[in-house]
């Protein structure tokens, strides 16, 4: 016969099962309701439960069981910060008057037991995303305590009375060991779940143990196998369309050939592993404090933008503006992470400087070749503007750029569908006022494109990005159509798709961004000029 008499001292239990001890008898829908609001208003540690305020609350729970609640919170915050010290789990034998001293447990003077008794960690690693988290020791299985008091009341009482687990109080059973073994290790491994599955078969051998007739033929493992495939369950990574809410015909996202026209990654239906709409949330707010910061953790920001690229993808396939998408996502419309998030969406981790190296060792080959063309009068025009900018500037690299500007000269297109020259400096907010084009273009501030102080890219009449190198904004200019999932403007599309397939080494077999471009791949204007190209340059290629 077995009495304890157990000691607890608080060290350690999650915020999710802090808010179900506040909450006892109440739900696990409402609960699981409660939980997520918090989150959604903040709340992270469990140290944050002293900010709560009854307004949260009201709209979800019965007034007494808001009271209770927050009495709840305001003795776990006073009681948990006034008492730093640690006292053991003692369990007494009567028979032998044998004393056990388990490892440290958590202590709450409530007389609230916490379902989650979280071994101390022997180590502590870095989250870059939220700080300093613990980490298990190898042993800690063998440390690791049963939450019986957390089970439901029948395990109790059947176990007590020798008798055999009803299927559902069996399942819910493994269910809350399986949610308390996750949070301190996700991916335990069959050696500890069976340490553990031991502990409780111990426990209650008429109750666990699978017999036949006299002889006992298991228990143990069938324990261990199904808390096993419950963690498996849990850990199985969530789809995506169903944490956002995104049904199969929801007109808000849909993919079609153009828009997701040569994109790899154009939406991930799945999060990262480990990830939820909750963890996602907090990254999110995370980036847009260290957006405001002129300090910043770079490295938790770059992990972070990559961790939470489908919720970026999501929020820009539902059809937003850029200005929303900016005010949700700044951090994006940063040049070295709006690379990044492109180079995952077209699967493409060196995209930008191939563009940047083929309009180098392209564009000379261009103008050579239109220099050819004299016979050509929009052809010809544009290239004593490029003179003219060789000898202002005493330099041959307008040769290079210049050759960008030719081709819509040769297409018959309106190069100013592309590019808006400001020989004066202008301000973002001048360049933003009556703008009326949704379709990405560069505008030029200070110059022409071979003498601008800088470049930046306008999309829905917002400055998007911006840099002091042509090349890049050219880079930027290609890659916000297949970001942001915007078709070729009429008045440039064929310059547009000559750009993607000769400086971007876009070649998709099927589709096209151009908005009329019949079932042809390539648009037999572009077709011809590779061809013209290719005829006066022997390695000049799609």
């Amino acid at each position: 016969m077995y009495s304890s008499i157990v000691i607890y001292l608080f060290i350690y239990f999650s915020m999710e099962e802090l808010i179900r001890q506040g909450l006892p008898g109440v739900d696990e829908a409402t609960i699981e309701n409660v939980i997520e609001h918090l989150k959604d208003l903040g709340m992270i540690y469990t140290e944050d439960c002293q900010y709560v305020e009854e307004a949260y609350l009201t709209h979800l729970l019965k007034p007494i069981h808001v009271k209770k609640l927050l009495s709840f919170f305001k003795k776990f915050s006073s009681e948990t910060i006034a008492q730093p010290n640690i006292v053991y789990n003692l369990e007494f034998e009567e028979k032998n008057n044998k004393v056990v001293t388990e490892s440290p447990v958590p202590f709450f003077s409530s007389g609230a037991v916490p379902s989650i008794i979280d071994p101390l960690a022997s180590t502590s690693t870095f989250d870059s995303s939220f700080g300093y988290v613990n980490e298990p020791n190898k042993n800690w299985a063998d440390s690791f305590i049963i939450p019986w008091s957390s089970f439901p009341r029948e395990v109790a009482t059947e176990c007590d009375n020798k008798k055999r687990l009803r299927k559902t109080v069996y399942s819910e059973m493994v269910r809350i060991l399986a949610e308390n073994i996750s949070r301190i290790n996700p991916s335990p491994g069959r050696n500890n779940l069976r340490i553990i599955a031991k502990k409780v078969v111990a426990r209650y051998p008429e109750t666990f143990e699978d017999r036949c007739g006299d002889s006992i033929i298991g228990g143990c493992s069938t324990l261990m196998k199904k808390i096993e495939h419950c963690l498996e369950n849990r850990n199985r990574r969530k789809d995506f369309s169903d944490l956002f809410e995104i049904k199969p015909n929801d007109s808000k996202i849909k993919k079609t050939s153009r828009n997701s026209y040569a994109c790899s990654n154009w939406q991930p239906n799945q999060l990262p592993d480990g990830e939820s709409k909750a963890s996602q949330l907090q990254h999110k707010n995370f980036l847009l404090k260290e957006h405001k910061k002129l300090v910043r953790d770079e490295e938790t920001i770059k992990q972070l933008m990559i961790t939470t690229y489908a919720s970026q993808r999501y929020t820009i396939n539902s059809k937003n503006s850029v200005k929303v998408i900016k005010e949700e996502w700044p951090t994006l419309f940063e040049t070295d992470y709006f690379i990044n998030h492109a180079a995952l969406l077209l699967g493409r981790q060196s995209i930008c400087d191939t563009i940047c190296n083929n309009i180098i060792s392209k564009g000379k080959i261009i103008y050579d070749f239109f220099k050819t063309m004299q016979n050509n009068s929009t052809v010809s025009k544009c290239l004593n503007v490029i003179e003219s900018a060789k000898v202002q500037l005493e330099s041959t690299i307008p040769e290079i750029f210049g050759g960008i500007l030719l081709i819509p000269a040769f297409f018959g297109e309106e190069e100013n569908a592309l590019f808006q020259i400001n020989m004066d400096p202008v301000s973002t907010t001048e360049l933003e006022i009556n703008q009326e084009r949704l379709t990405p273009f560069i505008s030029t501030s200070g110059g022409n494109i071979f003498t601008a102080q800088e470049f930046l890219i306008l999309i829905d009449g917002s400055v998007a990005l911006q840099t002091t190198d042509f090349k890049l904004a050219m880079a930027l200019l290609v890659l916000s159509f297949f970001v942001f999932n915007i078709e070729y403007p009429e008045k440039a599309g064929l310059t547009m798709e000559f750009i993607q397939r000769i400086f971007a080494d876009i070649n998709p077999q099927r589709g096209s961004k151009m908005p009329q471009n019949g079932k042809s791949t390539v648009s037999k204007p572009v077709l011809k000029l590779v061809n013209l190209l290719r005829d006066f340059e022997s390695h000049f290629n799609l």
